[in-house]
């Protein structure tokens, strides 16, 4: 395309990246006017919105104390 983003026929390929994106809440920053691009490594891993709200929930009321009462 004229402005610089990448041409993608989601219908073709069965699978919709912009989609997948939104699942990640760090991928709506912009940097400098642009979206942020995150290359990712082996010592961390960005984490889907449900991973978190999954997180939060637990942290919020899931945790016991083992072995009392």
């Amino acid at each position: 395309m004229a402005d610089g983003s990448p041409v993608i026929n989601a219908s073709m390929t069965g699978f919709d990246p912009y989609a997948a994106r939104a699942q990640f809440p760090i991928l709506s920053r912009q940097v400098n006017g642009k979206p942020l691009v995150y290359l990712d490594s082996a010592a961390s891993a960005q984490k889907p919105r449900a991973v978190i709200d999954a997180l939060v929930a637990t942290m919020e009321g899931g945790y016991a104390n083992v072995h009392r009462g």
